[in-house]
């Protein structure tokens, strides 16, 4: 995210001599991404900090479904 946000100043700047249409994807990018996604960040930080254990138990939760 601070990568995608870094490139969108710069992008933004006066300075910048690139090409618009770079430029205008990259403002794209950086505002669907802060619309989108980060406001998820908070509610999965539970989720992303226990690790693989969560990502195997949803797997077998939707095995169970798959297959009864």
């Amino acid at each position: 995210g601070w990568l995608l946000a870094k490139s969108a100043l710069i992008v933004n700047s006066p300075s910048y001599s690139g090409q618009n249409g770079f430029a205008s994807q990259k403002k794209a990018s950086a505002i669907f991404y802060t619309h989108e996604v980060l406001p998820h960040v908070a509610g999965l930080v539970q989720t992303i900090c226990a690790g693989a254990d969560v990502a195997k138990a949803m797997n077998d939760g939707l095995a169970d479904l798959m297959n009864p």
